[in-house]
């Protein structure tokens, strides 16, 4: 966190009291003032309709697409390589996605899992 200034928390629970919470809480036992950019990704608090978990996570954006949509997003970064200047995206055709020479600032992901 002190070396990037930004964290990024994702879970498949709720945002409100779940994984980034307690990340946020432990940070405040450090004595130093960080300016710190934080983005918790994970189930808002609302009413989720049933269904298929890869629906559901589509929907929700919980997706790795979804998530690192919203983690570009939240560092107001669009990669060069998914705006070509006319609204398509770009791909090289190999099905990877390489964004990593693209991203100017590192930032930590934390990633709980249950197991």
């Amino acid at each position: 966190a002190k070396k990037t200034g930004c964290i990024v928390t994702t879970e498949e629970h709720s945002v409100q009291g779940g994984f980034g919470s307690a990340v946020l809480e432990a940070l405040q036992d450090f004595d130093e003032n960080i300016p710190l950019k934080t983005k918790c990704i994970g189930v808002p608090d609302t009413v989720i309709e049933h269904g298929a978990p890869g629906l559901i996570k589509n929907d929700l954006k919980l997706d790795p697409e979804g998530i690192f949509e919203t983690i570009l997003s939240f560092l107001n970064f669009v990669p060069k390589s998914l705006s070509s200047g006319n609204g398509t995206k770009s791909s090289s055709g190999n099905g990877n996605k390489d964004f990593k020479n693209d991203i100017k600032k590192p930032a930590t992901t934390i990633t709980a899992t249950n197991g």
